[in-house]
């Protein structure tokens, strides 16, 4: 690849050239502007601070011997301003002026170009700190952008269990109201005509016990409801039991005076002896609860809707985020490596090498990237399947919590459908996450089982175990962490289920089992 291809690869940018030698001045600016940099003279310091507080340039060329102002100053004061201290700077210099390169870089310079100036080289190294800025620009953009995605989605989970503890205390109000209102009463005798009405009962149905008392009870009941309930109490008088609970076949209605039906709730005892025997309604109003209940499951339902909005937006994202690093800046950096090592080799006379310190970088900057693309959307788990990409994910993750590892998971015969093997992923990383935050395990086993129905997950170690509190939490509130949550949340998208078993003083054992019946599965 030639310099005027490398060119159309990095975008040409702003340099500010700065130097009070006139030809230096000259050849420099000629040198940039051939390969189609915009390139910016400055004869002295003064000038030169001027000139990049007034438009902020993308690179400065920086001579160090220049009268007054020189250039280890004019690089000091760069890097106190806000607003040029992220510019990069490349010292220019003689061969034999070791100590003041070495200054150079401690007053933050990138590079250094030594005299005379070769054209090629030059244009390398002004490419190389163009690119690598743009680089960092754009990681940290993408970083930011990350860190947003992560703040929604810990606001959207928060908001989630503050509805959860909205639906809790109004569970709990609810039940209270239950306690302090009294039960309605009424007594029938043996011919089912109402001997006793109480306050209660006159609220909940809108008659006086004077207008009630002598009338047949099937007056308090819709006219559907009469013969049956008829039939229940004669046979609950054969039968000899002291009480039982109205509605056992289902739910039953009251009417009020008004003819409005509503719900109740009911249980029938019996005493004394024919023909004086009494039966004893306690009932009460359920239109509230069963309205709460309606509200709960709407909630519940909405809840759960959520849930996988924020798991599908979740995954969108990371794909995304996937697609960007890898299309976006690993291509920049891969190019980047291409021309420092297309760049002359060093002489070897200096200890140190900054080709290779600027190829080193690179080579950091890629494996990050690399490691985040693993983490995003592993490509061994799209191309080869689960039992491919799981050993991989561990061993990574074994490097980092120090822990012993045994993996086991057998290439399946038939491969099962990639959202199954998606979720089953996304339920291994959060379990190593959480064992690596809460469990202090130096063991680990993870097991991936399949048969004709079923995919099963296995996470095991010998660490301290999960927090009592948490598993509690977990029953109750279908996550009692965010990992445990996370998990939850992609098991169900796919009709799976996670079981955690923990103890404090014991090991933990995480275990999702997902059903392959009905899916479409793929030849391994």
């Amino acid at each position: 690849m030639n310099a005027t291809n490398r060119a159309e690869v990095i975008p040409a940018g702003d340099v500010l050239v700065i130097d009070d030698t006139l030809d230096n001045l000259r050849l420099l600016m000629n040198i940039l502007t051939a390969a189609g940099f915009h390139a910016r003279p400055a004869g002295n310091g003064e000038l030169a601070l001027r000139s990049a507080r007034a438009k902020r340039p993308a690179l400065i060329l920086l001579d160090i011997k220049m009268p007054e102002v020189d250039g280890f100053e004019v690089c000091r004061r760069l890097k106190a301003d806000e607003s040029t201290r992220d510019v990069p700077v490349i010292f220019l210099s003689g061969l034999a002026d070791t100590a003041d390169k070495s200054k150079g870089f401690s007053l933050g310079a990138v590079d250094y170009i030594t005299k005379p100036f070769q054209a090629e080289e030059v244009l390398a190294r002004v490419r190389a700190h163009l690119a690598l800025a743009a680089a960092r620009e754009q990681l940290a953009t993408r970083n930011l952008q990350l860190q947003s995605a992560n703040e929604q989605l810990s606001s959207e989970i928060a908001e989630r269990m503050r509805a959860e503890v909205a639906l809790r205390d109004s569970k709990e109000r609810l039940e209270k109201i239950y306690r302090s209102v009294g039960e309605g009463i009424v007594s029938i005798d043996g011919e089912q005509r109402i001997v006793l009405f109480n306050a209660a009962a006159e609220t909940i149905f809108g008659y006086s016990a004077a207008e009630m008392l002598g009338r047949p009870i099937t007056a308090l009941l819709p006219e559907r409801f009469r013969a049956q309930h008829d039939s229940h109490i004669r046979r609950f008088d054969a039968e000899g039991q002291s009480n039982r609970a109205m509605g056992a076949y289902g739910l039953i209605y009251g009417l009020r005076a008004n003819g409005e039906e509503f719900p109740i709730e009911a249980t029938v005892s019996q005493s004394g002896v024919s023909p004086n025997k009494l039966f004893t309604v306690i009932l009460r109003d359920i239109t509230e609860r069963r309205q709460a209940e309606r509200m709960r499951e709407q909630l519940t339902r909405q809840l759960e809707l959520l849930s996988e909005r924020l798991a599908s937006a979740q995954e969108q994202e990371r794909r995304k985020i996937a697609y960007d690093l890898q299309e976006d800046v690993g291509q920049q950096l891969m190019a980047l490596r291409f021309y420092l090592q297309m760049m002359e080799p060093d002489s070897g006379k200096e200890t140190k090498n900054p080709k290779n310190e600027a190829l080193a970088v690179v080579f950091q900057a890629m494996q990050r990237i690399r490691d985040l693309l693993l983490d995003l959307t592993p490509p061994e788990l799209e191309d080869f399947g689960l039992h491919s990409a799981v050993p991989t994910y561990c061993e990574r993750q074994a490097g980092a919590g120090g822990w012993n590892l045994h993996v086991d998971a057998p290439k399946p015969e038939v491969r099962p459908p990639r959202s199954v093997e998606r979720a089953c992923f996304r339920v291994l990383q959060d379990g190593l996450a959480s064992v690596l935050h809460h469990t202090k395990a130096t063991e680990l086993w993870v097991q991936v089982r399949q048969d004709a129905d079923h995919l099963e997950l296995v996470i095991r170690d010998n660490g301290v175990g999960l927090d009592r509190n948490a598993a509690r939490d977990d029953s109750r509130r279908e996550g009692g962490s965010l990992e445990l949550f996370g998990m939850q949340v992609r098991a169900r998208q796919v009709g799976g289920s996670v079981e955690i078993k923990s103890a404090l003083d014991g090991c933990t054992e995480i275990r999702a089992l997902f059903p392959l019946g009905g899916a479409a599965a793929v030849s391994a």
